[in-house]
């Protein structure tokens, strides 16, 4: 992926995910939590439990003013929500939200065990593209694979937001055509959770634009979303079909969840993630020149893409 000017990247913890804390615990106007690193910096920020034990005033200013910067600015700047459907650019996705187990086939094709709340992973906005450009194979991709899913996109600022008030939040439904780079698939240190082990394939889905997506926004009920079919095609490679009742978990649970300790910003995508079929491409076969991907949900949106294989001239473009 493209990194880009401003960008952090933070390089994990210590061995230790962070300090124990006990549910009876409270804190009051005189606790911090503090940490330095030598010849860098030092943090001293008060702890604040907003659910319960908020030691500020009621006219206390900190209790209307976002925490992170970033969503200041959006409201600042009057950007809170999207306008319409066709207000939406993909160029200007801030983050791409990606469910990964979420349909009702996963232990069995992958190992893992279905569970109550949705897993998710964050890739920055670079990794969407829109349907008619091209879909770039990287020269290091070994095997690929291809899938479709379906994908919602946030109309306005989504915090704390309740399963009854979250179809509000979503401007419409997209398809996605999904491209896997399967060079990621690299040996994980044992031992390793199920989930750790499981990341790579996460990674083979965040090279630039490699989640093409369907245009505008269609907006629909999210009692209108099972039943429909869902449609990849390779030409001169495979086809398959499946259909969102594969997914176990659809859009308003997933908003409410992750909205509950992530501020979601107007345009960004959420993908309820891939379903059991997808297509397989192997090392050995480079993509014939001409290659188009299509995908296609029924009445949600179609995808068609060229792809271009780096892989066949040596050269990037």
């Amino acid at each position: 992926m493209t990194l880009q000017p401003g960008d952090v990247i933070h390089m994990v913890t210590m061995g230790v995910d962070g300090l124990p804390y006990s549910p009876d615990m409270s804190f009051g106007p005189e606790d911090t939590l503090e940490g330095e690193i030598e010849q860098v910096g030092a943090l001293r920020v008060p702890v604040v439990m907003e659910t319960r034990g908020d030691w500020r005033s009621l006219g206390d200013e900190s209790r209307s003013i976002h925490p992170a910067p970033a969503v200041r600015s959006l409201l600042a700047g009057h950007g809170a929500a999207l306008t319409g459907p066709e207000a939406w650019d993909p160029e200007q996705v801030r983050h791409v939200w990606t469910l990964f187990g979420n349909y009702a086939d996963v232990q069995a094709r992958e190992g893992f065990k279905r569970r109550r709340l949705p897993r998710i992973i964050n890739a920055p906005g670079d990794v969407l593209g829109e349907s008619g450009r091209p879909l770039m194979i990287p020269q290091r991709a070994t095997g690929l694979s291809f899938g479709v899913e379906l994908a919602f996109v946030i109309a306005r600022i989504a915090r704390e937001v309740s399963i009854e008030d979250a179809e509000d939040h979503i401007l419409g439904y997209i398809a996605l055509a999904v491209m896997h780079d399967q060079s990621h698939r690299r040996p994980v240190d044992i031992p390793a959770s199920i989930q750790e082990r499981w990341m790579p394939t996460v990674y083979a889905r965040w090279a630039d634009g490699s989640n093409v997506a369907s245009l505008p926004p269609r907006p629909l009920p999210e009692s209108a979303l099972r039943g429909r079919a869902m449609r990849l095609e390779l030409p001169g490679v495979a086809a398959i079909r499946s259909s969102t009742d594969e997914y176990v978990t659809m859009s308003t649970q997933t908003l409410a969840f992750l909205s509950q300790a992530i501020t979601l910003f107007p345009g960004d995508v959420v993908t309820l993630g891939r379903v059991s079929q997808l297509i397989e491409v192997g090392s050995e076969r480079p993509l014939a020149p001409g290659a188009r991907l299509r995908a296609e949900i029924e009445g949600v949106g179609v995808v068609e893409s060229p792809l271009v294989d780096q892989r066949c001239s040596g050269e990037a473009v």
